[in-house]
This record gives C-alpha cells, sequence and structure tokens, in this order.
C-alpha cells in the first residue's frame, strides 16, 4: 500500500510544487491542457542553458540527495536518462524501454528522455507513469519526476512537432539544436541507459560516454594529488577530506542492444585506433544479446528488462550501486555495506550475469580477433 501523507506532509509538497512553477512559469513556461484534461508544464529553451550551468557537473550537492521525500523511501533524487529511438518496429527496444521505466518508478529515481510520444521515448514514459500509477503516485507528482527534452519549433518546424506529440504528465524542456538536447538530457541525468536505436542514439551513447571519460581522469590527477602530499608527509586528515570532496560523481553509461550496434562502433573503432576504448568511461557497462531459453512465443524471442528478472536485477544493482557510490559522505552505516556488496557481486560475476563492462569486451576481442597486429574483425 502506499504511504498516508499527513495534511502537513501534502500542504509542504503542495507548496513546494508551486515554488518550482512559480520560478518556470517566471522564465516563460506555459502549462499546456490536452483535451483530457492533461496538464503539461512547457519550459522555453533557455532554461536548459540556466539549468547547464547550474549543474556543470553535479546538479545536486550531497544534502539535497537526502531529501524528506527519500527518507520516506519514495524519491531519491537521483534521475536515470535513457537514449532511445523514434521507430516503433523493433521489438526488443520497446519492451526495454518499458522495462526501465517501471524499474526506475519503482526504485525510486526520476526519468528523463528525448520527450516524444513515439517509439522508445513513449514507451520509457509509458512504463515509469504505469508504475507510478500502480504505486498510488498522483498524475500532478508524476509530472515533477517525468521530464524530457524536445527540440523546439524553430530546430524542426511546426508539422514534425504535432506528429510526434509530447510524453504526458511530463515537465518537458526545448532545444534548438542537437547538441543542446543531447546535453539538456545527459546534464540532468546521474545515470545513462541506452537501448538500441539508429545512429543518433549510438552517437549520444559515444559522446555521454568519453565525456564521463574526462571525469574519471579529472578525479585520477585528485588521487594523484593526495597520494603525493601523502608521499611527501604533508597530508592531514582534514586535508584529504577537502581534496576529495572536489571529486566528481560519474555517471555510469548502461548499454542494452540486442544488436551490439554500440560495441561494433567501439569493436571497429578500437581495431582502426588502438587504445580508443581507454578514453571511453570505466564505467560504461554493456547487457549482451541472448535468446530465452524458457519462453515459445516467436513473437518475444528476447530478453528483455521487462521480461526477464535477471536483467531487471541486474540493472537495479547497478542503478543502485551508483545512486550509493554519489551519495559520498552522506551515506549511513547500512548503505556503506550495502555498497560494498554490490561491488563485491559485480567484481565476481556468475554465469547468470548479463552485464560486462565495455573494456571486458573489447579486451576478450583483442585476443580473440587479434586487433593488436591488425587483424579484422
Amino acid at each position: 500500500m502506499p504511504e498516508e501523507y499527513s495534511k502537513e506532509q501534502i500542504a509542504e509538497l503542495e507548496k513546494s510544487r508551486a515554488i518550482s512553477d512559480a520560478e518556470l512559469l517566471r522564465e516563460g513556461a506555459e502549462y499546456l491542457i490536452d483535451d483530457q484534461g492533461n496538464k503539461t508544464l512547457i519550459v522555453p529553451k533557455h532554461s536548459i542553458r540556466t539549468a547547464r550551468v547550474k549543474r556543470n557537473r553535479e546538479v545536486k550537492s550531497p544534502e539535497k540527495m537526502i531529501s524528506k521525500e527519500a527518507e520516506k523511501g519514495q524519491w531519491k533524487d537521483w534521475t536515470v536518462a535513457v537514449m532511445s529511438a523514434s521507430s516503433n518496429t523493433n521489438y526488443a527496444a520497446m519492451e526495454n524501454t518499458y522495462g526501465i521505466g517501471k524499474l526506475v518508478a519503482e526504485l525510486g529515481f526520476d526519468a528523463i528522455n528525448g520527450g516524444y510520444s513515439v517509439g522508445g521515448m513513449k514507451r520509457y514514459a509509458d512504463g515509469f507513469r504505469e508504475k507510478c500509477r500502480e504505486m498510488g503516485i498522483s498524475d500532478e507528482e508524476i509530472t515533477d519526476h517525468l521530464k524530457g527534452v524536445i527540440y523546439s519549433e524553430q530546430a524542426i518546424g511546426q508539422h514534425l512537432k504535432k506528429q510526434r506529440g509530447v510524453n504526458e504528465q511530463a515537465t518537458i524542456y526545448e532545444a534548438d539544436n542537437l547538441g543542446e538536447r543531447a546535453g539538456g538530457i545527459v546534464y540532468r541525468a546521474d545515470a545513462i541507459v541506452a537501448v538500441e536505436g539508429g545512429v543518433g542514439t549510438e552517437l549520444e551513447t559515444l559522446l555521454a560516454s568519453q565525456g564521463e571519460w574526462f571525469v574519471e581522469t579529472y578525479n585520477d590527477g585528485i588521487t594523484k594529488e593526495i597520494k603525493k602530499l601523502e608521499e611527501a608527509g604533508q597530508l592531514t586528515e582534514a586535508k584529504r577530506k577537502e581534496i576529495l570532496g572536489q571529486k566528481r560523481n560519474i555517471r555510469p553509461i548502461i548499454s542494452i542492444d540486442s544488436t551490439d550496434m554500440f560495441v561494433d562502433m567501439c569493436r571497429i573503432a578500437e581495431e582502426r585506433s588502438p587504445g580508443t576504448v581507454n578514453t571511453l568511461a570505466e564505467y560504461t557497462y554493456i547487457f549482451e544479446s541472448h535468446s530465452r531459453t524458457d519462453r515459445q512465443d516467436p513473437k518475444q524471442p528476447m530478453a528483455t528488462v521487462d521480461n526477464d528478472k535477471k536483467m531487471q536485477e541486474q540493472l537495479a544493482m547497478i542503478l543502485e550501486m551508483h545512486y550509493l557510490m554519489d551519495l559520498k559522505e552522506k551515506a549511513s552505516a547500512e548503505q556503506t555495506a550495502r555498497l560494498e556488496e554490490l561491488r563485491h557481486l559485480l567484481r565476481d560475476q556468475d554465469s547468470d550475469w548479463r552485464v560486462r563492462t565495455l573494456r571486458d569486451v573489447i579486451a576478450e576481442d583483442k585476443e580473440k580477433y587479434n586487433f593488436s597486429q591488425g587483424g579484422g574483425i
């Protein structure tokens, strides 16, 4: 049963929501009411630039991450983005995004994607919204936690904008170009899940992974600084904490692709330019394609996040692990123990694991295909 809110809690939530909406309305946002009376908050494109500057790397301070709602076990103030195609023809992609949406809502995370009511974007929003309603969450509250970034009419024209439509019960942001839109999704997220799609989806995944590699490089520099001070006998505990506080959160990039397009692109890049994979984030995970042996329906031959418990459990574990990592010193003793447990499980995978890191996949390919000697795939 969903938790019952007191009158005081409801009043506080309504006040917070009203303040948030008022800030966006002052910047030019407008309410859009559809034929069924559903309300969507349309946010102007300049808000993306403001939000990006405010966020830079981390939109949330650790203090904000332990919110009153998080303490109640509902929302954790942590966002999962899904990159997916606008096509409706790929069964696995549609069911993966739908299953991810349900899982994200169940875990208490916010959702963000490309905002349109087509393809994987629609299915992610559908899964998130349906699970929220199942848990007794109101449509108005769903709007606060489901977001999308679409192209402005100036970018794609009125016809295409109307043809695609936008997801209902969502806060919508607008962008004028591909870079601004992709950045508007990525920089509002704490984790990125990429589901099989076209060239645009794969390029966004590569760019996101390389972007996180730069953060990893930055953090490596901080680790080296600590080691240097330690060797010189100049490192106090206060100084250690101060320097460690400069480390940035790293977004995991999780590819769920039954066609292996993303991995194939990385394989080709590594073959042509050895070392390429080392400029992609260490926390880039691959759910490798596989068939279900216990399903006879020929229309559903592929395991997805919606129909495969193992995929659900393992995706949930990766997301939970990175959420706990982002808590840093704000994590409780119980959360710290859980983080170590998850790290151990990821290190010592058994045969039931569907997921590996991209670097492990490519390292195995190097031996298999002899990349270093110029061998072909």
